[in-house]
C-alpha cells in the first residue's frame, strides 16, 4: 500500500509550500512492534521505512504529538535540554533564547537585563542604571555614584569636588562653596 506523507515545507514570500511523497508499505509515523504497527509515541519520531523502534527526538527539539515522522526545533524564546521532549521550555527571566534549537538558555549579558520569560533579545541597561550579568531588572546607580551612559556594567564614583545625592543619577553636581566633597560623596557636609 502507498501512503502520501509530508517531507518538507518552506516559505516563499507569503506562500507556504508542503512537499509530499509516496512511501510504500506503511506510513513513516508507525513502527513495528511484534508483527503489528504501533503509533510513534510522544517524544519520539518514526522517520525510517520499516523502523523497528521509534527514535527519541534529539536535544534542541521536541515531538509534542503521537505519530510524528519528524521533530520540531525549539522556537526562539524557548529551549529543549533533553532528548525525547514533548514540549519546549520557556526561557526563564534573567536569560534569553535568541536562536532556534537551543539546548540551554543564555544568561543575560552584562550591560543588559532580561525582565520577562521567553526573551529573544536582552534589553540595554538605561542611563542612570548599571547591569551585571543575569539581571531581571537594571540596578539604580547608588548614592555617591553616577551612571552617565547606556549598557554600563559598574556605577562610576562621584568625582572629587562633586557630589551625587540621589539614586539613579546620570551626572553629578558641583560641590557648593563652604562644603567638603571627596570622591564618592553622596551627602555634602560643611567644611570645618
Amino acid at each position: 500500500m502507498n501512503y502520501l506523507i509530508p517531507i518538507i515545507f518552506f516559505l516563499s514570500g507569503l506562500n507556504i509550500f508542503l512537499i509530499y511523497c509516496y512511501v510504500e508499505d506503511k506510513p513513516l509515523n508507525f513502527y513495528k512492534n511484534i508483527n503489528h504497527k504501533t503509533l510513534c509515541p510522544k517524544g519520539y519520531y518514526c522517520s525510517l521505512k520499516n523502523i523497528d523502534e521509534p527514535i527519541k527526538c534529539p536535544i534542541g527539539t521536541y515531538c509534542p504529538r503521537e505519530g510524528m515522522n519528524f521533530w520540531i526545533k525549539c522556537s526562539k524564546g524557548f529551549y529543549c535540554p533533553d532528548e525525547g521532549m514533548i514540549r519546549s521550555i520557556d526561557c526563564p527571566k534573567g536569560h534569553y533564547c535568541p536562536d532556534f534549537g537551543l539546548t540551554k538558555p543564555i544568561l543575560c549579558e552584562i550591560g543588559h537585563y532580561c525582565p520577562d520569560e521567553k526573551m529573544i533579545n536582552p534589553i540595554q541597561c538605561p542611563i542612570g542604571h548599571y547591569c551585571i550579568r543575569g539581571l531581571i531588572e537594571p540596578k539604580k546607580c547608588p548614592v555617591g555614584y553616577y551612571c552617565p551612559k547606556e549598557k554600563l556594567i559598574n556605577p562610576m564614583l562621584c568625582p572629587y569636588e562633586n557630589y551625587c545625592p540621589h539614586e539613579g543619577m546620570d551626572t553629578y553636581y558641583a560641590c557648593p562653596k563652604g562644603y567638603e566633597c571627596k570622591v564618592g560623596t553622596g551627602k555634602i557636609k560643611r567644611e570645618l
